[in-house]
Order: structure tokens, then C-alpha cells, then sequence
């Protein structure tokens, strides 16, 4: 009987331990998730490039130019700037005398500039290298572009989109619509002859003289 009672307190015990467990277990706070880290693509990870630098069409010529620098006046006044080495073609703008410009390059008798062709803005052109000044003067080639140099910008000319004239439409000439003169209609008389002509019936005969 002691052993019977032993037995079932031992039991119990443990029973009672089981449930203070588990209940344990249940007030324990879930962990929190953890976050993964988004997946680095090559895109993001990949430098985005510089943009070139405008050369507004420039044309230029690379292995025969020789390497300039300096910030030199222009020497005339409405000194014209092309976009190729070249006066025959049609220039793009048109710089005042005493006007800062920074030499960049040189080809033949043409001198590659930048210019200020906006507030705040350079662009590139060529100008005769003999109407610009020789001597470099001491100023910052970026306030270049602050200048007020009264640059006149030439836009360029309008492209002729002028479609050509439609073919005539002019109807072929009708043909001439105469009427024919009507046959003439000549009517033939007989005209009898005449011969002598038998005098009256009671006539007198004519008295001898």
C-alpha cells in the first residue's frame, strides 16, 4: 500500500513538472525574423559613366592637330568661328574684339577655341589663328565662360523640305468642234431666149415717114 501511494506521488510529480514546462515554453516570445538582404544585381553595382563632353559637331583632326593651351583676346572685331578648319564653310558664331577665348588646338592656319557661347557655357570652334592674339593672358580659363562678351550665336540654316511642285493636270485640248458650211443651194433658172416679138393683134402698122 506505502509503495502503491509512493508510486503515484512520484508520477504526479513528474506530470506536474511536464505541464510547468511546456507552459514554459509556450510564454517564450517567437524569434524574430530575419531580414535578408535584397540581392546586389550587377546593374547596382555597376558605375554609371560620365557623359561625353558636347563638341556641338566640331569636326576634328586628330592626328595632324598640335596640342595648345592658353587664354588668349580676340584681335578683330566680329571675328567669325566655324566648325571646321575651314572659311568657306558656313561659320556658327561671331566673337567682339577683346573677347577671351582658351586655346585648345592647333591645324594649319586654324586655331581650335572654346568660347562663351551661353552664360555660364563653353563650346568648342575654330577660328584663323591670325586674328587672335599671341600673348596669354593671367586669367582662369573657367571665367572664361562668365564673361560678357557679346557673342553673337548663328543658328544654323533651315534644311529646304520644299516638296516638288504636283504634274499638271491640265485636260488634253478637245478637238475643234467647226461645223462644215451647208452645200450651197443654187437654184437653176432657164431663162428663155428672146426673139423678135410679134406685134399686138389690132395694131397699126406703122406709118412710113
Amino acid at each position: 500500500m506505502g509503495r502503491n501511494v509512493e508510486r503515484f506521488m512520484i508520477g504526479a510529480s513528474a506530470a506536474v513538472v511536464v505541464a510547468a514546462l511546456v507552459a514554459c515554453k509556450k510564454d517564450e516570445p517567437a524569434p524574430a525574423p530575419v531580414a535578408s538582404a535584397p540581392a546586389v544585381t550587377a546593374e547596382a553595382t555597376a558605375s554609371a559613366s560620365a557623359a561625353p563632353a558636347k563638341d556641338d559637331g566640331v569636326k576634328r583632326y586628330t592626328d595632324k592637330e598640335t596640342v595648345e593651351s592658353g587664354t588668349v583676346r580676340v584681335a578683330i572685331d566680329q571675328l567669325r568661328v566655324y566648325k571646321e578648319a575651314d572659311a568657306a564653310t558656313p561659320h556658327i558664331a561671331t566673337l567682339s574684339k577683346g573677347t577671351f577665348v582658351n586655346r585648345k588646338a592647333r591645324y594649319g592656319n586654324f586655331l581650335l577655341i572654346e568660347y562663351p557661347s551661353a552664360p555660364g557655357t563653353l563650346s568648342p570652334g575654330w577660328i584663323q589663328a591670325s586674328f587672335a592674339s599671341d600673348k596669354v593672358e593671367k586669367i582662369d580659363p573657367k571665367d572664361v565662360a562668365n564673361q560678357d562678351a557679346g557673342v553673337v550665336v548663328t543658328p544654323p540654316p533651315p534644311t529646304s523640305a520644299s516638296a516638288p511642285p504636283p504634274p499638271s493636270a491640265s485636260a488634253p485640248p478637245t478637238p475643234s468642234a467647226t461645223t462644215a458650211p451647208p452645200p450651197s443651194a443654187s437654184i437653176n433658172v432657164r431663162v428663155p431666149r428672146l426673139g423678135r416679138v410679134p406685134p399686138p393683134p389690132n395694131a397699126s402698122p406703122p406709118r412710113p415717114q
